[in-house]
């Protein structure tokens, strides 16, 4: 009678926090004027995103670069790194959560000497992942940058 009793108490507990779950904080970002191929830290709370805004050629030349053909294809991201409108989000974190700086040719992690190139990849995949690409909305004139 006990264990039926504690059964159901666990059961009453998983259902309702199905039903009553708290929802995922949404940050929105007013963002400014984006300068083209010139990546902005933008930070709320502790949150904390690269963003930038690149013009075609700048992109096919990013995805053309030497380093790549280094890269064995089984550990390049499958993933588009910049939307259709050559905007580029990632959060501004690299391995075990260091904060990025923007360096001419990429990102740099402040704690080690890892280094992203300007799409967040890693020249070194197998033991650095790339950056994480949030999921993201951008209001229609791209003023307003909405993380899920």
């Amino acid at each position: 009678m006990l264990t039926g009793l504690a059964l159901l108490s666990v059961l009453f507990v998983a259902i309702d926090f199905s039903f009553n779950r708290p929802d995922t904080p949404t940050h929105r970002f007013m963002l400014p004027e984006l300068p083209v191929n010139r990546p902005m830290l933008l930070r709320e709370g502790s949150l904390q995103l690269i963003v930038a805004r690149f013009d075609a050629s700048t992109v096919a030349a990013l995805n053309s670069a030497s380093r790549l053909s280094k890269i064995s294809q089984s550990f390049r991201s499958s993933s588009p790194r910049v939307d259709d409108d050559g905007y580029f989000v990632a959060f501004a974190y690299g391995e075990n959560a260091c904060p990025l700086d923007i360096d001419d040719d990429g990102y740099r992690e402040i704690c080690s000497d890892v280094v992203y190139d300007l799409l967040g990849r890693s020249p070194n995949p197998q033991r650095y992942a790339d950056l994480k690409i949030p999921g993201y909305t951008f209001s229609q004139n791209h003023r307003v940058l909405t993380i899920e």
